[in-house]
């Protein structure tokens, strides 16, 4: 469960000097502390409340002071309001807070406060749902239609620009259930209190607004429930009491005039003013006792425990704790320390329960439907567009300050590596809007993306346990150990959008996590899905030492499995093209060209040599080492007919294991890996429009029966880099394949060329195939 400060009632009065101080210093203490949010009123003409008749320009300050708690108006009284004003004023704070505002909206109930529009009072909940449309629209930067001074239809946007691509709306709800019922049906979050309501009431006012929200197209658990809750916390339960009691009464005595207004509002024609003195004391003692005991959070950490575990019951996600209604400044600050005690117990509680889908008689608890993500989250398999995902990702975090907590937990990045530049948060999940300072990702549009690109859309994935990060010491930061599944749809720009999912596959035990990651465009076209990301903690890495934690790895074994061939149908009919074949010396590359020929394809033998030339006999001499050559073969490859096809087999010239050294292997590994690498280079800068596929050959690498071979370790390396290309580079390739040394010339080429001709891309990443 989250936890916010809320001010609602502090007067100028009680505040002599430094009037804002105590809000200043609450949102520093909150700030950096882990608390949600911070909460100041829109209040006018009255003494209690004085400090907040336009929360926008309080944010504004605030914004400068803090920087991961979200700033929120609770509540912007939206009919006494021009919506064109508040949205220009809290789009200035959205940027001055780097994205982190949010505001709840209300029709008001003080006749005095609709001086301002006070032909609106009439009619002002039906007012508060028109302007939230126009304001929405606004936020959006759609255009709006409005008369000018001469009499003129304007079309009108507001600037500057919100960072935040929608606004994050509240809908203050009270007593009334259709209040609740309308929340919902447009898709808002809930701000409501226990004022005048008890927790079973207020479940069944919830129940209402989730309902709406279900049936009007919304996901039925995403939407936000806040509630304002009295708060002070203490280290002793009967002298919190008595702090408390005597500035509370005094400060409802003195309020006489709202609580008249609250109660007509409600219908009730109670006059509290004509109540005798030792009645009205005994009414306002009443009303602490009920808000003390079961309304607020008045007490020590541990007695308060009870009514936070009821409210997260009902589907509460995050108390707003009303600081100022009675004690004085310094005991309100003096005692923060114990309401951040009372946060991290409680949370610290709900994590370390063992069994969160149990069935019980109760609705499940919120925090417990924050932990199991198929309640509440769409899975990979369904169809999301990115304005949906911008929706519910409304917590708006730095970019630079989520940087410097990795840094603190261990993971130092810089420069091109800090590609995140704003951040949001939702429920177990994150999305981010990268860019990528490098001006190579647009010259080579055949990289579908950029290694630093998608280092930088993983980290979104450490973002959804920000939170967690923020309120523990213990070093928690998680580092990718595994991927389940890697699918690219088309090339990317440097700029991208990246959205995180959190699992369900959360392990306490071994500190390991798992997530989705999509990457869409800046249009919202869908680019690539990482499918089970799995993470884990570094701190957790380091301390396996003992020989039983890590029996799994030890055992662990790979195999390949047989698998049969599937010929693709002989009455296909495939364009012919060029052939490009860098051939070994055993005369396989020479044959797999035969063969190719046969079926109507023209190919072009490519032998190493130390110098680039067309030799005597028409043979292709090309130096592994030089990258230009290797550029120019290909373009001219490509220049009368499209190249089909790349087949590279110089990895079978290396030297064989029994006579390998040190200086043969950096022979080895020119005709190798540097030879690849030149060949991919050529191929991704190539202009031509049918792209070849890339197939890389080795002899020996492979075990696949049970009998003992030595490996070839000079051709070893290429598994792993043609495992790398496979991700980073899936529009030209083919596949790894791997031949039997004791497979004659004629025999090798003959399964190379059926293994090449007949593939059906059963095995999108690498194709491994040993006859």
């Amino acid at each position: 469960m989250k936890f916010g400060l809320m001010f609602f009632a502090t007067s100028e009065d009680a505040l002599a000097g430094d009037k804002y101080n105590l809000v200043i210093e609450s949102a520093r203490f909150a700030d950096s502390h882990g608390f949600s949010s911070i909460w100041t009123p829109e209040r006018h003409f009255t003494k209690y409340g004085s400090l907040y008749p336009n929360p926008a320009i309080l944010n504004a300050a605030l914004a400068r002071e803090t920087q991961h708690i979200r700033l929120q108006a609770g509540s912007v009284v939206l009919p006494i309001n021009n919506p064109i004003r508040i949205a220009e004023d809290w789009a200035i704070v959205d940027n001055l807070s780097a994205g982190r505002v949010g505001i709840s909206l209300a029709s008001g109930w003080n006749p005095n406060d609709f001086v301002f529009f006070p032909e609106k009072f009439k009619d002002r909940h039906q007012e508060l749902f028109i302007d939230i449309d126009v304001l929405q629209k606004l936020w959006r930067g759609e255009l709006i239609q409005k008369t000018d001074g001469n009499g003129n239809k304007v079309e009108i946007r507001i600037y500057p620009t919100p960072i935040q691509p929608e606004l994050p709306i509240w809908i203050t709800a009270a007593s009334n259930p259709q209040t609740f019922i309308k929340a919902g049906e447009i898709g808002a979050n809930l701000l409501t209190h226990l004022l005048d309501q008890g927790i079973e009431e207020l479940a069944d006012k919830i129940s209402l607004y989730r309902q709406a929200r279900a049936k009007h197209g919304h996901n039925r658990e995403l939407g936000i429930v806040s509630i304002m809750v009295h708060t002070f916390v203490g280290h002793d339960f009967n002298e919190v009491r008595d702090q408390v009691r005597v500035p509370y009464c005094e400060y409802l005595k003195s309020n006489i005039g709202l609580l008249n207004g609250l109660a007509q509002s409600r219908g009730s024609s109670v006059d509290i003013s004509r109540l005798s003195e030792k009645d009205l004391d005994d009414f306002v003692n009443f009303l602490f006792e009920r808000f003390a005991s079961s309304r607020g959070l008045i007490g020590t950490p541990e007695t308060c425990l009870d009514l936070l575990e009821k409210l997260d019951n009902i589907g509460v996600d995050e108390v707003s704790c009303l600081l100022d209604f009675g004690p004085s400044k310094n005991l309100i600050l003096s005692h923060l320390p114990h309401l951040n005690q009372l946060r991290e117990r409680y949370n610290t509680q709900v994590t370390n329960k063992k069994h969160l889908g149990e069935k019980t008689n109760i609705l499940l608890s919120s925090t417990q439907k924050f932990l199991l993500k198929e309640q509440l989250l769409p899975s990979m398999g369904e169809t999301e567009t990115l304005e949906e995902i911008r929706r519910r990702c409304t917590d708006s975090r730095s970019a630079k300050e989520y940087y410097r907590i990795l840094e603190r937990h261990g993971l130092r990045l810089g420069g091109t590596f800090r590609s995140i530049e704003h951040l949001w948060l939702g429920k177990r999940e994150a999305l981010a809007q990268i860019k990528l300072d490098i001006t190579e990702t647009n010259s080579n549009h055949l990289i579908k993306i950029h290694p630093v690109l998608l280092e930088a859309c993983h980290q979104v994935l450490i973002a959804t346990l920000l939170d967690e990060m923020l309120s523990t010491n213990e070093q928690s930061l998680y580092l990718a150990v595994g991927i389940r599944n890697f699918q690219v749809y088309e090339p990317m720009s440097n700029q991208v959008w990246s959205h995180a999912l959190l699992s369900n596959s959360v392990d306490t035990v071994n500190k390991s996590i798992e997530g989705d990651v999509r990457i869409f465009d800046q249009n919202g076209k869908l680019l690539a899905e990482v499918s089970g990301l799995q993470m884990q903690c570094a701190e957790h890495l380091s301390h396996q030492t003992k020989l039983e934690d890590r029996y799994a790895d030890l055992f662990y074994e790979l195999q390949w499995q047989p698998k049969t061939l599937v010929k693709l149908e002989s009455s296909l009919v495939r364009e012919t093209g060029n052939w490009i074949v860098f051939a070994d010396r055993l005369g396989i590359g020479q044959s797999l060209a035969k063969l190719l020929e046969a079926q109507g394809e023209t190919c072009f033998v490519v032998h190493c040599s130390n110098e680039d030339r067309i030799s005597q006999e028409g043979e292709i001499l090309l130096d592994p080492a030089d990258p230009k050559a290797m550029q120019e073969l290909i373009e001219q490859m490509g220049t009368q007919h499209p190249c089909r096809g790349v087949v590279h087999l110089w990895s079978l010239n290396t030297t064989p294991s029994e006579e390998t050294t040190i200086s043969s292997l950096e022979k080895d590994w020119t005709l190798t890996l540097t030879s690849t690498l030149h060949l991919v280079q050529a191929l991704i800068r190539t202009n031509a429009s049918q792209l070849p596929q890339l197939w890389l050959v080795t002899q020996g690498t492979q075990k696949t029966g049970s009998e003992a071979v030595e490996s070839a370790i000079a051709q070893a390396p290429i598994w792993g880099l043609g495992r790398s290309l496979s991700i980073e580079t899936p529009h030209i390739w083919g596949g790894l394949v791997d031949i039997a040394r004791e497979f004659s010339t004629p025999d090798a080429a003959k399964a190379l060329f059926d293994q090449i001709w007949h593939f059906d891309g059963d095995e999108p990443n690498c194709a491994p195939v040993r006859y």
